[in-house]
């Protein structure tokens, strides 16, 4: 059986469709299958650039030889089309934060409704979804679409190990310019100097720009990290650090919080939906108050306490006995979310194989 998993060639600007796309080769790779399945997972490299011809031409110039293609978060219902008239077996990976983009004539497919493209396509026999989390899952099924609960997760092969602490935190921006993390609001809380931690926000030069970053370079409490880096150089950033924070309207899934928990942060994070699901059996976290205000396409939107942050960043000392007491417990944590999502994969993937 030969699985084939989309991913962008995108000059090394790190995207969450290329990282999902990561995250399922390397969990695919290690599941514990027969020697006479013959089981081979590769990439299916495509032009970032001809999004256009992937979503809009029937004629795709995609390898058959595969029996199934993994495609995160982007519908690209021209090649789709293509393969499921081959009996190829897809299986999708969606993201709420998509469903925005359809809706802008940048996008090929925005004469479409995400969701009705969705519906559409799940009535051919060769197409499945994944869910990466339960919010995924029961936004699709109120829109009466079926998914298997996948789990998402980075994981290392490695255990946590006890290491030096250091007060500098973590704030990774990502690529988009967005409001919604709320990145400003938190820088200026540095600004103060009595704050016990350092910042250290991962940026891109877009973000930079569009949020003005330069203004905050004068602060002797906060650096900025303003380029584009691969995968290994945003691994040894996040390596390097043991507090992430992490306010934001809404998530679609969250795959800071996911890197961090796999990598042992102390988290700061909001008490919401989204972030109760991956945080509420993680001990090393605190949660900052907020309120919900409205929705953002199939989202709650919440209003962060920002006193209630400022407030928690003074109890350094409380954060340090934590992390000092909690290693075997995220160990454990990881583990069993790796096994999780070890088990619902080769679920969903058995389906297949047995047909």
């Amino acid at each position: 059986m030969i699985v084939y998993i989309c991913i962008y060639k995108l000059d090394n600007f790190i995207k969450g469709i290329n990282i999902d796309s990561t995250i399922l080769k390397e969990t695919i790779e290690n599941l514990e299958y027969k020697e006479s399945t013959n089981f081979t997972v590769k990439y299916l490299n495509l032009e970032f650039s001809k999004i256009y011809n992937y979503s809009n031409n029937y004629n795709n110039n995609v390898p058959l030889d595969g029996d199934i293609y993994i495609f995160p978060e982007t519908i690209l219902y021209g090649t789709y089309s293509y393969l499921l008239n081959n009996k190829k077996y897809i299986i999708f990976v969606p993201n709420i934060d998509s469903c925005e983009t359809y809706l802008y004539n940048n996008h090929p497919l925005y004469r479409y409704n995400y969701l009705q493209l969705l519906q559409f396509l799940q009535k051919n026999s060769f197409f499945k979804i994944w869910s990466k989390t339960f919010q995924i899952k029961n936004w699709l099924n109120n829109y009466r679409i079926k998914s298997d609960y996948i789990g998402f997760c980075f994981y290392n092969n490695e255990p946590i190990q006890k290491k030096e602490i250091n007060p500098i935190i973590l704030l990774d921006t990502g690529s988009s310019v967005s409001n919604r993390k709320y990145t400003n609001e938190i820088i200026n809380i540095f600004k103060d100097e009595k704050i016990p931690f350092k910042l250290v926000v991962k940026t891109t030069p877009n973000v930079y720009k569009k949020n003005k970053f330069f203004q905050y370079e004068k602060y002797k409490n906060i650096e900025i990290i303003n380029k584009i880096v691969d995968l290994k150089t945003m691994n040894d950033i996040y390596k390097n650090h043991s507090f992430l924070i992490y306010i934001s309207k809404y998530d679609g899934f969250g795959l800071t919080l996911s890197k961090s928990i796999s990598m042992g942060h102390f988290i700061f994070c909001l008490k919401g939906e989204p972030w109760l699901e991956q945080l509420k059996k993680y001990k090393r976290k605190i949660f900052i108050n907020c309120n919900k205000n409205g929705t953002h396409y199939f989202q709650q939107k919440y209003n962060a306490d920002f006193k209630d942050l400022k407030k928690k960043l003074y109890n350094y000392s409380e954060y340090l006995d934590i992390i000092n007491n909690t290693t075997e417990d995220v160990n454990t944590f990881n583990n069993n979310n790796k096994t999780i999502m070890f088990s619902n994969i080769k679920k969903s993937l058995d389906k297949i194989y047995k047909k």
